[in-house]
C-alpha cells in the first residue's frame, strides 16, 4: 500500500442571519473505514460571545449517532469565534466513534438560542484509512 491514504471532508454553513438555523449534509463515499485524524471549525466572520443570543455549530455522524465536535458562542460554551481562526483542531471523539465508513451521512448544523448570531462556518475533517492506523 506504499502511499499515504488521507481524505479531507468539508461541510459548510453559508452566511445566515441571526435566528436562522441551517444544515449541510454529505454522504462519505470513500470505500473502507477511516479514522478522524484532525478536525477544525473555521468561521468566516468574528462572532462575539453572548449569554442569551448565541449559535451552536455541531458536526454529527448521523449514521452512527455520534457528535464529532461542537462549538457554542456563549460564555458557558466555547465562546467567541474569530474570523479566519480555526477552533477544535484536535479530535474530540475516541475509540470506535472516530470511525467514518462508506455511506455514513455527516451533518453540520447551526442552531440558534435566543436571537442567535449571524455567521458562516466550514467544518473540515482529515481522515486516514484505518488500515494505516492513526
Amino acid at each position: 500500500m506504499g502511499q499515504d491514504q488521507r481524505v479531507q471532508v468539508s461541510l459548510h454553513i453559508p452566511t445566515t442571519a441571526a435566528g436562522t438555523g441551517q444544515d449541510d449534509f454529505v454522504t462519505f463515499n470513500h470505500p473502507g473505514t477511516w479514522l478522524i485524524e484532525d478536525q477544525e471549525l473555521m468561521p468566516n466572520a468574528s462572532v462575539a460571545a453572548d449569554a442569551t443570543d448565541y449559535s451552536t455549530y455541531t458536526l454529527y455522524n448521523v449514521t452512527d449517532s455520534v457528535t464529532i465536535m461542537s462549538h457554542a458562542t456563549n460564555p458557558g460554551g466555547q465562546g467567541a469565534l474569530t474570523a479566519g481562526t480555526a477552533v477544535l483542531a484536535s479530535p474530540t471523539v475516541t475509540g470506535a466513534d472516530r470511525r467514518i465508513s462508506q455511506g455514513d451521512v455527516l451533518r453540520l448544523r447551526k442552531a440558534d438560542s435566543g436571537s442567535g448570531k449571524a455567521g458562516a462556518v466550514r467544518a473540515t475533517l482529515v481522515l486516514v484509512n484505518e488500515r494505516q492506523g492513526a
